[in-house]
């Protein structure tokens, strides 16, 4: 049996065609997804896969099913604020696990954690992140003014990602918390 590093080199190695071959599967399943998405929808799928695979490849050479779960839920976070249903990130986990079975025959065996701990994490994972911008201190309503400022980009954006980035206040702010100490 491979071991975990080399399952991992096998992905990474392959990762274009084994996103290619996931996002083509996830397509004919679901149609629909040609007409959801504008032309280049399909290449920024793809795009997406390889990144998926390059953390999986990393989190299996690791040994880490954690980390492939936890960089999914970011991803969860990222896609839903650009109306990809957590649906859809499901389905193309299971179209990945089903290509990466057919190319890696057995060796697919120790992906079966990842996945499922992946799976997991996404179901139960909420909607949008809590907000690292809590307390009384003057660094958190520093922080909290630049988005409300009506010079920030997120503030002026539209649509469904500005509101969201907004009520979750990004946890883009918890490494402004982490270098102050706070």
């Amino acid at each position: 049996m491979n071991s975990e590093r080399q399952i991992g080199n096998l992905i990474e190695g392959r990762r274009r065609t084994l996103a290619e071959s996931a996002v083509a599967l996830q397509y004919e399943l679901q149609p629909g997804l040609n007409t959801k998405y504008p032309p280049g929808g399909r290449e920024k799928c793809v795009q997406d896969t390889e990144y998926h695979l390059s953390f999986l490849a990393a989190a299996v050479t690791y040994g880490s099913p954690t980390l492939f779960a936890s960089y999914m839920t970011w991803v969860q976070e990222v896609l839903n604020a650009h109306d990809v249903s957590t649906a859809e990130i499901l389905s193309n986990l299971t179209c990945l696990e089903e290509v990466l079975g057919q190319d890696l025959g057995s060796a697919a065996e120790t992906l079966t954690t990842y996945f499922g701990e992946a799976r997991q994490t996404l179901s139960e994972s909420p909607l949008s992140a809590a907000s690292f911008l809590e307390g009384d201190d003057a660094l958190t309503a520093l922080a909290s003014s630049y988005f409300d400022s009506s010079d920030i980009t997120l503030a002026n954006c539209s649509g469904k990602s500005s509101r969201r980035a907004r009520a979750s206040r990004i946890s883009i702010f918890k490494s402004f918390s982490d270098v102050s100490g706070k």
